[in-house]
């Protein structure tokens, strides 16, 4: 009897800038890019847990992306060996702050005494957590640490628990890692156990919409959508603390939606500090002010971004 297969390879035929926009879009579809060597049609291949998924998968693309030029498809088996080996072709050791460096584990990285090293696998239900909300908010997380190494983290929608981890390796005292997904919630304590920060990050299951915090945070990081955002935006920011200066960034938002999110959040009482963009994605760091509608008073009290050198 033949074993069954341990995932699935969606593969399409695509253009070279269709690819290189979803690639970017579903980080977390476990989604790799083969770009054409001079003429020849671009590729995507997505790798599932199950058929199922992949047919899932391409069906959610054909609506997600119903103007773009989607060629062929394929699904076929792969073992787990195979699925593991082309992902070492998409996902190498990147910097992505001034001291965070994200790392697979069959790759080597020289550091610095200051450098904080993230060690994440791609998994088979989610990505490497390197799209580019999840990086600007390293950015800030960094930045912040330097400003507030003490203070309380909570990481809303934590994927891979990229965030929550970064946060403990930062040196914060106290993370909180929550998103609405089980598979989410323990592939985030998986990630904590390889990088040895289990005891210092506590993983809840729960949903943005019943999230009712029953204590406060110095800094809350939400990586979520805009919808979400706006809908949510009393419980999101009833989790940070009411301390003038306590933190909110706010990632998830395309660059056009970012101005409908931030005015929600400055009428709850939160000045924007600054803000980045990468990839088209907006990502804001914002502060609680003395009281709702108070002037930011400039962007000096905002975290300093430094980016990798």
């Amino acid at each position: 009897m033949n074993e069954s297969p341990d995932s699935y390879a969606l593969t399409i035929a695509t253009d070279e800038t269709t690819a290189l926009i979803l690639g970017e879009a579903l980080a977390d579809w476990n989604l790799g890019v083969h770009l054409p060597d001079g003429a020849g049609a671009a590729t995507l291949e997505i790798f599932c847990a199950t058929r199922a998924e992949a047919e899932s998968r391409l069906n959610a693309l054909r609506v997600l992306a119903p103007q773009a030029h989607l060629g062929p498809a394929t699904i076929k088996p792969v073992a787990r060996q195979d699925w593991a080996e082309s992902w070492k072709q998409f996902f190498h050791v990147q910097r992505v702050s001034e001291r965070i460096i994200v790392k697979p584990s069959w790759e080597s990285v020289e550091a610095r005494p200051e450098d904080c090293i993230l060690e994440i696998d791609p998994g088979l239900s989610f990505g490497t957590g390197l799209h580019g909300t999840t990086r600007a908010c390293l950015l800030f997380l960094d930045a912040w640490q330097r400003r507030q190494p003490q203070a309380s983290v909570l990481d809303m929608g934590c994927g891979t628990g990229i965030l929550a981890i970064a946060a403990a390796k930062l040196g914060f005292p106290r993370v909180t890692a929550m998103d609405n997904d089980p598979d989410a919630v323990r592939i985030a304590r998986a990630n904590a156990i390889c990088n040895g920060v289990a005891d210092r990050i506590e993983c809840i299951q729960v949903d943005v919409a019943e999230f009712k915090a029953d204590r406060t945070y110095d800094l809350v990081l939400a990586n979520l959508l805009a919808g979400i955002l706006v809908q949510w935006a009393d419980r999101i920011t009833a989790a940070v603390s009411r301390t003038p200066g306590s933190g909110l960034v706010l990632s998830g938002i395309l660059e056009e939606q970012y101005e409908a999110v931030r005015s929600v959040y400055v009428a709850r009482g939160f000045a924007e500090q600054e803000s980045i963009i990468l990839e088209g994605w907006k990502t804001g760091c914002f502060c609680r002010s003395l009281s709702p509608g108070a002037p930011t008073g400039g962007r000096r009290a905002g975290p300093a971004l430094r980016s990798p050198p």
